[in-house]
């Protein structure tokens, strides 16, 4: 099984916002994210910015107003 760290913006410590995420899914103009859990957290105006599968990671972008 391969888990991921969500990040909001650059890859370092403070931006994690999701360890071990099994689910990541674009819904309107959000990204909702599921951990090994089943805790489901939703980012509003966010949007995948990148996906590294094998470096385990997913990296959110805020949308500008």
């Amino acid at each position: 099984m391969c888990l991921s760290t969500v990040y909001i913006g650059a890859k370092t410590d403070a931006n994690i916002v999701v360890r071990e995420a099994n689910l990541v899914e674009a819904e309107n103009n959000s990204v909702v994210v599921a951990d090994l859990f089943g805790e489901r957290r939703t980012f509003q105006d966010c949007v995948i910015k990148a996906v590294d599968l094998s470096g385990g990671h997913v990296i959110l972008e805020k949308q500008s107003e």
